[in-house]
């Protein structure tokens, strides 16, 4: 029984990976993570996987997030998957070639499943890894006509983790990319793996091809995700610009009301250098904003600053022919257009409120 935990010739990482997983769980819960459902911010903490973070620069987030588990049924999960597809496997193709696999298979899964779910999902656990190990048995079968044991517990033991996390992933509305990602780079890197060179260094060259084509996957994958969390804060801060220039001239209008209640001469061209051209540019930043790639309910937010920037630069117009003009049926339509311009700005507010909500 002993020898199950000391790492050994073909049966060298399985236990090491066993020691690291159950490892960092017991970190988590010394530090104070509930034993079964840590939340979404302690698991980041511990080096979870959230796109926005990771394609922002923390990207050892696609490694590290293999090793944190939201609670002890994940990592049991993890621990039936090692315990029993891991220790034959690892013996079929040797250490080097099995590390390899399962480590790359994580990675590549961790980005797609950023990719898929790029914007609120929190990655985390191997079961990406594991999958891969699911996809390299496979390999094994079809390549070397070597099954997998027919014992009832490898059975049991593989279909409960293959179903149960099949099953989580699809409750979790989508990470089931992790898993199906997982299972085919583990297919490609398992037949890779499993190819007779017949050399003497064959096991350095599949190291080398691996580790080209896990490369090459995962930077795929990372291009593909770091796109839309790359988009989301060039709209975040296009949007805080426009706020903080609405702003800008909220506050200019707000000095030439007062001049006009007060009596004042309004010069209708210092109006239009502080007011009209910067509702002009308001109106220019919601259109750029709409050539980003978002989600729907965001593009849907999007349209709506469109439609406020353009009664805002109307309104702005209307006073200016006003103060020119001195004609008031262009002041009482600056008026109404200021009123409709306040009401749509309080439901895009009420709407970002809802959706920070609905992201809680």
């Amino acid at each position: 029984m002993t020898n199950y935990f000391i790492p050994r010739g073909n049966y060298f990482f399985t236990p090491l990976l066993i020691y690291a997983n159950v490892a960092v769980w017991l970190m988590m819960v010394i530090s104070g993570a509930p034993v079964f459902h840590p939340d979404a911010a302690e698991v980041m903490n511990w080096g979870g996987n959230r796109a926005a973070l990771t394609f922002d620069g923390d990207v050892w987030r696609l490694f590290t997030s293999m090793f944190v588990h939201r609670g002890l049924v994940y990592l049991a999960l993890t621990l039936i998957a090692l315990a029993t597809m891991s220790i034959w496997l690892e013996n079929q193709i040797g250490r080097w070639r099995f590390a390899v696999i399962y480590f790359f298979a994580g990675i590549i899964s961790s980005a797609a499943a950023s990719w898929y779910q790029p914007l609120t999902d929190v990655v985390a656990g191997a079961s990406g890894a594991c999958f891969g190990i699911a996809g390299a048995i496979l390999a094994v079968w079809m390549v070397k006509k070597n099954s997998p044991p027919r014992t009832a517990s490898f059975l049991a033991f593989a279909t409960l983790f293959l179903g149960y996390s099949i099953y989580t992933g699809i409750s979790d509305k989508g990470n089931n990319a992790l898993n199906v990602s997982g299972l085919l780079a583990g297919l490609i890197l398992g037949i890779i793996a499993v190819y007779d060179f017949r050399t003497p260094v064959r096991t350095y060259r599949f190291t080398t091809l691996a580790a080209l084509a896990g490369l090459a996957i995962s930077t795929t994958f990372f291009f593909l995700a770091a796109k839309p969390v790359q988009q989301r804060a060039t709209a975040i801060q296009m949007m805080n610009d426009f706020a903080e220039l609405d702003q800008a001239t909220a506050d200019a209008q707000e000095f030439f009301d007062r001049q006009a209640e007060t009596g004042d001469s309004v010069n209708a061209e210092d109006y239009r250098q502080k007011v009209v051209l910067q509702r002009k540019k308001l109106l220019e930043m919601s259109e750029q904003m709409k050539q980003l790639e978002m989600t729907e309910d965001e593009k849907f937010l999007l349209t709506k600053f469109n439609e406020y920037a353009s009664l805002r630069a109307e309104q702005a117009t209307d006073y200016h022919q006003y103060l020119k003009t001195e004609k008031v049926h262009f002041l009482k339509r600056s008026a109404n257009l200021g009123e409709q311009a306040d009401e749509l700005i309080n439901a895009i507010n009420q709407a970002y409120e809802n959706q920070a909500k609905k992201e809680k």
